[in-house]
């Protein structure tokens, strides 16, 4: 195969190699999106459906108003405008949540109107099913007075454990590019050290040509004096003379 079609195809098969895998990442970051998408509205959903549980049995009608709001990526705040219970709240959470597949961990807290703070939080595990109580530090809002808060601080690692397969994907076509970037290297080395092997051949068959031809030069020169061909035994053998006389030996 010529350089010049080994070269065109070197190039096109790596331009090709990385362009499959720019968009591969670009589907896998489009997949990310969509998850990410897809879990806000499942919690916008279920904490919809909190709200309205903690209205039922009450004299008390929903808010006209949407009462949830996406302050951040894994935080949200409800308003409930109306006083409630720690433990139906957690419990209304934990239930919702698993109803609509929302299996991460997550955290909340509560406003206080009296002490103007967020004084109440509890993290829920989902690995170890275990609960933990404490003091969790929320940022309290302007203009609302019941309500409560929840943060889910593993989403982004929830999110990409449910895009295993796109991540393995991905790490796939790098490892091929990178054994196609090592195939052209070694491609690269061994068309480098066949050129030195060649050039090595060519100087060495160069440097016995030029002895050589000057040897036969001379001895031809030598061959046609006069004094040599009267002479018999400085008569040169045929093979150096060119011609077809006998062979040294053969004169003695």
């Amino acid at each position: 195969m010529k350089t010049k079609n080994l070269n065109i195809i070197i190039v096109l098969g790596l331009i090709a190699t990385i362009g499959i895998l720019i968009v591969q990442l670009l589907w896998t970051k489009e997949a990310f999106n969509l998850e990410e998408k897809k879990f806000s509205q499942k919690t916008h959903i279920a904490l919809l459906e909190v709200v309205k549980k903690l209205y039922q049995g009450t004299n008390s009608e929903l808010p006209a108003e949407n009462p949830i709001k996406k302050v951040a990526n894994d935080y949200y705040i409800v308003n409930v405008e109306n006083d409630f219970q720690p433990e139906i709240l957690e419990y209304y959470l934990k239930t919702e949540f698993a109803k609509f597949n929302i299996n991460t961990d997550f955290e909340y807290a509560m406003y206080n109107c009296q002490s103007d703070e967020m004084v109440y939080g509890n993290y829920i595990s989902h690995s170890d099913k275990k609960t933990t109580k404490s003091s969790i530090n929320f940022p309290k809002h302007q203009n609302l007075v019941y309500y409560f808060a929840v943060r889910f601080p593993n989403e982004t690692s929830y999110l990409m454990s449910s895009l295993r397969f796109w991540f393995v994907l991905s790490i796939a076509l790098i490892i091929i590019l990178l054994v196609y970037v090592y195939s052209i290297y070694t491609i690269i080395q061994q068309k480098k050290y066949s050129e030195l092997q060649r050039d090595f051949i060519n100087n060495m068959t160069h440097e016995f040509k030029t002895p050589l031809s000057s040897i036969l030069l001379a001895s031809s020169y030598l061959n046609k004096q006069d004094v040599i061909k009267s002479d018999e035994k400085w008569r040169l053998p045929a093979p150096l003379r060119g011609g077809t006389s006998r062979a040294h030996g053969d004169r003695r």
